[in-house]
C-alpha cells in the first residue's frame, strides 16, 4: 500500500440549542409525578468553504459512467480508466452549491424528547414505594457518522484511487492514468438517532435498616448508525459454495489456462474462469450474462479472491470501486471507492463469504495491490 496525502484547511460548523423544562406535581399525598421535556434543536454539520462533496445515487448516470480497461488493451494498464470515456466524478455533488443543502442533507431541526416519572406509596404508610420513569434522549452524532463531517477527504478535492496488478514499483500510479477512486455517501435527509429508556421498581421496608427492591430497566435505540456497501459483490449462497468449512484456496485454484495447473480452463472477456475446479475436485459454478455483460456465480468470487481486480465485475454501479453506507432507518451513508471517478472500494479476502477458515491460504505473493491518496490543496491543516 502506497499512501501520499496533502492537507487543507477545513471549517466544519454546527449549532445545537437544548432547552429543558421539568417540574414535580404532587397529585396526592402518596403520589408524585415528575414531568419534563427536552427540545433538541439540532443543526447539521457543514463546511463553510465548500471543500466537501457527496456521492448521490440520484446524480449517478450509467450513461456517463467511466469505462474500465479490462485487459489493458486501451491504456496498457489493466483496471485503468479509459481516457475521455465517461465522467470520473459521475454522481458527485458539492455541498452548499447548485441547490444542494450546505450539509448535503435536509435537516430535521426540532426534536422533542419527553420525560415522565412517578413515585407512589400504595399503602400510604411510608414503608412501600413504587417508582417508574420513561424518557427519550436524542444524539447529535459525531463526525464519523452519516453527516457532512464524514465527507472529509472525498473527490474531487481528494482522490483515493485503487490500482491492482501493478507490474513493478515504477508503475504505481499508472504513469498518469486514472484508476477507481473511493468516496463516501451520506443520506439526503437527517434522521437523528435516539434512545428510549424506562424503568419500574418496587421498594419495601422489611425490618429495621433493611429494604428489599425489585426493579426492571430497559432501553431501545432507534435510527442508530450502520455502515454498508452499495457496490458489494454478490455473496455466494451456501448451496453453491464449492468449498466446505475448513477448506481454503490454493495456487491450484487460482491457476487457469495453458501452461497452468488447470490448462483446460477457459476464461471469459473479464478473465473469470468458466469451467474451473477447486483443488478438492469440485466444479466452480459460472453463470454468464444473457446480454454479454458481467457474469455471476461463485466463479466471480473466486476470480476476486485470487487477487484480481473486483472493479471489473461490480454490477450495482459499474466502474466504481466500492460503496459503503451509513444508515439509520431509511437514512444511509455510503463509502464509495471508485475508478478515479471515486468508485466503490472493496477489499476481499481470498475466502468465500459463506465460509472462513483459520488455515493459511494459498496464492501467497500472487498479486499486489497499491493504494494511495492524492489531495489537490496543499495547505496546513487546522481544526475549526
Amino acid at each position: 500500500m502506497v499512501s501520499t496525502e496533502l492537507f487543507w484547511v477545513d471549517f466544519y460548523n454546527f449549532k445545537i440549542f437544548d432547552p429543558y423544562f421539568q417540574d414535580d406535581y404532587y397529585i396526592f399525598k402518596n403520589l408524585t409525578l415528575n414531568l419534563g421535556v427536552r427540545v433538541s434543536f439540532f443543526g447539521t454539520f457543514w463546511e463553510r468553504n465548500h471543500l466537501i462533496s457527496n456521492w448521490s445515487p440520484s446524480a449517478y448516470s450509467l450513461a456517463n459512467a467511466p469505462q474500465i480497461d479490462i485487459d489493458g488493451s486501451a491504456t496498457g494498464q489493466e483496471g485503468a480508466l479509459i481516457p475521455n470515456e465517461g465522467n470520473p466524478f459521475d454522481g458527485m455533488i458539492t455541498c452548499g452549491l447548485n441547490g444542494v443543502p450546505r450539509g448535503c442533507l435536509k435537516n430535521h431541526l426540532v426534536n422533542p424528547a419527553p420525560r415522565l416519572g412517578f413515585s407512589w406509596d400504595p399503602l400510604g404508610d411510608g414503608k412501600m414505594a413504587i417508582r417508574g420513569g420513561y424518557g427519550i434522549f436524542f444524539e447529535h452524532t459525531n463526525g464519523m457518522e452519516g453527516n457532512a463531517e464524514n465527507l472529509e477527504g472525498t473527490p474531487p478535492i481528494v482522490e483515493t484511487p485503487t490500482q491492482y496488478n501493478v507490474n513493478g514499483y515504477a508503475n504505481v500510479g499508472g504513469q498518469g492514468l486514472l484508476f477507481p477512486l473511493s468516496t463516501t455517501s451520506i443520506p439526503d435527509r437527517t434522521l437523528w438517532p435516539y434512545v428510549q429508556q424506562w424503568h419500574l421498581d418496587v421498594q419495601r421496608d422489611l425490618i429495621h435498616d433493611t429494604v428489599a427492591t425489585l426493579a426492571y430497566v430497559g432501553s431501545k435505540g432507534t435510527h442508530l448508525t450502520l455502515q454498508h456497501e452499495l457496490n458489494q459483490l454478490e455473496p455466494t449462497p451456501p448451496a453453491l459454495n464449492p468449498y466446505k468449512p475448513g477448506q481454503y484456496i490454493t495456487n491450484v485454484d487460482c491457476s487457469w489456462g495453458p501452461g497452468s495447473s488447470q490448462p483446460n480452463v477457459i476464461t471469459d472477456n473479464y478473465g473469470v474462469p468458466t469451467n474451473a475446479y477447486t483443488s478438492y475436485g469440485v466444479p466452480v459454478p459460472y453463470f454468464p450474462s444473457a446480454t454479454g455483460g458481467i457474469p455471476s456465480g461463485p466463479a466471480v468470487n473466486l476470480f476476486v479472491a485470487c487477487g484480481n481486480d473486483p472493479d471489473l465485475v461490480r454490477t450495482n454501479y459499474p466502474g466504481r470501486y466500492e460503496s459503503g453506507g451509513w444508515h439509520r432507518g431509511r437514512q444511509r451513508e455510503c463509502t464509495l471507492q471508485t475508478t478515479r471517478p471515486h468508485w466503490l472500494r472493496l477489499r476481499l479476502s481470498r475466502y468465500f463469504a459463506a465460509y472462513r477458515s483459520n488455515a493459511p491460504h494459498g496464492c501467497k505473493g500472487s498479486r499486489y495491490q497499491y493504494y494511495w491518496n492524492r489531495r489537490w490543496i496543499n495547505r496546513p491543516r487546522r481544526s475549526s
